[in-house]
């Protein structure tokens, strides 16, 4: 198996299989994509087999890690070079799916160093050189972008990465490839604990972790009392305009529908966006939402870069 140990692997069932269409799999470029997505995953879009479409990684905004294929098996994100590319699309913040936004939009500083990590490891993993691929010619080795490979700035005699004229990765991001390439001959390796999903679901393994970075007891469980909200409040108190706050170890539930101050001051901490009211007035909902909070996305990411 090559699994990144940076990325939460959202294993794509249909993808993962040796496949008898062509030649063996070999490695020899990691090629850059942009998702024209303003998703936190790719996960539901690659689910079906019907559709077709899967890549080896996903970079979001925040620099989250995503892989849904085994990188020993082939995706079949670049067309004639998918038997020896290793596939990586990345967030863009593209609603409309319009050349304009992909061309505009650059990677962020937290997806150029999590792509570097990811680069660095892919690179090291599958004897990869660290250096820009010039063209999509099938002896060309390095680290590569879409674009390289298709209709209209493909060079004669180079690989079709895609049937399609596209702009991907897009100019803005093209731009950035030779410093992304240089960050990624200097980055360290990806040495953390394996990430969290960014789910926004207040599960056991994100209160796991949560615990490790607070430094209280390691259950998985949100008890009432509980030392982890315990911790949480004095941080609260110290952090926000909530002085006052009790520091009870009671008030962070998900989905309870009871809004309290603690989540009202962990929405404060965190820089969450405020609701608005029919007169204008901006405030703070306090409430965890079941499933998919916005709030424990937060938190989530915050845990991954390993602090609160």
């Amino acid at each position: 198996m090559a699994l990144y140990p940076g990325a939460y692997f959202a294993r794509i069932a249909w993808a993962n299989k040796d496949r008898t269409d062509g030649p063996a799999r070999t490695f020899g470029k990691a090629i850059l994509h942009t998702a024209v997505s303003d998703s936190r995953t790719l996960e539901g879009e690659f689910l079906s087999e019907a559709n077709g479409r899967c890549s080896h990684f996903y970079v979001d905004k925040d620099g989250n890690v995503e892989q849904y294929i085994d990188t020993i098996y082939t995706s079949n994100a670049d067309y004639q070079g998918n038997r020896s590319s290793v596939s990586i699309e990345t967030w863009d913040g593209n609603r409309f799916g319009t050349n304009y936004y992909a061309n505009a939009t650059p990677w962020t500083a937290s997806q150029i160093e999590a792509l570097a990590k990811l680069l660095k490891w892919i690179c090291a993993t599958h004897s990869i050189p660290v250096a820009r691929m010039a063209n999509s010619l099938p002896t060309t080795r390095g680290i590569g972008y879409h674009r390289l490979g298709v209709v209209g700035t493909r060079v004669p005699g180079g690989e079709e990465w895609s049937t399609v004229a596209k702009v991907c990765p897009g100019d803005a991001r093209i731009a950035q490839v030779d410093a992304l390439i240089a960050r990624t001959a200097t980055v360290p390796s990806w040495d953390g604990p394996t990430p969290l999903r960014i789910d926004g679901a207040l599960g056991p393994a994100t209160i796991r972790r949560w615990q490790q970075v607070m430094g209280t007891l390691v259950d998985g469980f949100i008890s009432e009392p509980s030392e982890l909200v315990k911790a949480v409040q004095r941080v609260l108190r110290a952090q926000t305009s909530h002085t006052s706050l009790a520091v009870d170890g009671y008030g962070i539930v998900q989905g309870s529908g009871q809004p309290t101050e603690t989540v009202q001051a962990l929405q404060e901490y965190l820089g969450m966006p405020k609701s608005v009211g029919s007169t204008g007035f901006e405030y703070y909902d306090s409430l965890l939402s079941a499933g998919n909070s916005s709030t424990v996305r937060a938190i989530q990411i915050r845990l991954n870069k390993d602090y609160f």
